[in-house]
């Protein structure tokens, strides 16, 4: 299924081909399985299990490795962000304020409430990832985007690569007025 956003005259459909998970998932500390998706109206529905074998303690911190092609993925664009500050103080401060990341974490169980994130088995059920404000604020056309998302944490005081996902998927654009004549 589709999953279709109007801005003004504007329709981004947004299709999210596949979540795999990179070559070293089995020597990582927290190791990602069955993982499966649903495309929806301008969201998507993921559900995914998580083997954490050893606590992941702070500094957390993410990075995305991007990369933005045409249709037939013939022109690519690189894009890296820079990794993230820890994220644990702030996750441990809006936990308990945000009803949405409440409801957002009582899809995760056991429940992850603070950091560091403990040594557990964690399994992920139909969290729904609802993009529709945020397709706005992304200057997003056509084509096939690939990202690559890292967590890292710290072992021994040595900053180390804790997890990591790939992510593919296409966006296409259309105007109401063709959508109304299809």
């Amino acid at each position: 299924m589709i999953s279709g956003v109007k801005t003004s005259s504007i329709i981004r459909t947004i299709y999210i081909e596949s979540v795999n998970f990179c070559p070293n998932n089995n020597k990582l500390p927290a190791r990602f399985k069955n993982i499966t998706f649903k495309n929806l109206p301008g969201r998507v529905v993921l559900s995914i299990q998580i083997n954490v074998t050893e606590t992941l303690k702070a500094p957390l911190e993410y990075s995305a490795h991007g990369e933005r092609c045409d249709m037939q993925k013939t022109n690519c664009i690189k894009k890296n962000s820079p990794p993230s500050s820890d994220f644990c103080p702030v996750w441990n401060t809006i936990y308990g304020q945000f009803k949405e990341v409440q409801l957002w974490a009582s899809k995760v169980k056991p429940p992850v409430t603070k950091c560091p994130i403990q040594k557990n088995f964690y399994e992920v059920t139909d969290l729904e990832v609802d993009y529709r404000n945020i397709i706005n604020l992304i200057p997003i056309r056509d084509g096939r985007f690939n990202f690559k998302y890292e967590i890292f944490d710290r072992k021994n005081g040595n900053r180390r690569l804790a997890a990591c996902f790939l992510v593919s998927s296409k966006v296409q654009m259309s105007s109401s007025r063709q959508r109304s004549k299809n």
